[in-house]
Formats: C-alpha cells, structure tokens, sequence
C-alpha cells in the first residue's frame, strides 16, 4: 500500500506572489493587443482596405515570418511590405 503525500497547503506569500504575477500579464496582454490594432490600422490606412482585409493581412505576414513582435509592438522586416500594391496583393485584390 502506497503511503498518501501530504497535501500541500497555499500559504499567503503564494497568494501575494500570484497577485503580484497578474497584473504584469494584464498589462502584457493590454499592450499586445494595443500593438496589433495600431497594425492593422496602418494596413487599413496604407492599403485602403477594411478591417476584416486587414485581419486576412496580418495573417499571411504571420504565416510567411515577415513580421517582428516585441513588447506589443509590430514591425514588418521589410519596409516594401507596406506597400499599397503588396497590402492589397496579400489581402488578395491584385494578381
């Protein structure tokens, strides 16, 4: 018969470090999101496109690596990606 492991108790430094953890997440996810709105309404602004084209935009950067995310910011590795005629290629207007 196996001997039961003793059940560990949360002690109130854990809970203080939890608490202490959330916040910085919070404001992590806040400026990640934050950064890929200000993405996409550049590619909304430069490409003359809609939001949803936008969204389709962002995804083919993601899948083809051609973006840089830090910190909640996005950067595209090439400055000819934000290109009107490659916006509205990749969102798929032009041949």
């Amino acid at each position: 018969m196996k001997a039961k492991k003793p059940k560990r108790s949360v002690t109130r430094e854990h809970h203080e470090a939890i608490a202490a953890v959330r916040p910085g997440l919070r404001n992590m996810a806040a400026r990640i999101v934050q950064g890929e709105e200000s993405f996409l309404e550049t590619l909304m602004t430069l490409g003359a496109i809609s939001r949803s084209e936008a969204l389709h935009v962002l995804g083919v950067y993601r899948k083809n690596k051609v973006l840089s995310e830090r910190g909640g910011e996005i950067k595209v590795k090439h400055g000819g990606l934000l290109d009107r005629v490659i916006i509205r290629r990749a969102a798929g207007f032009e041949p």
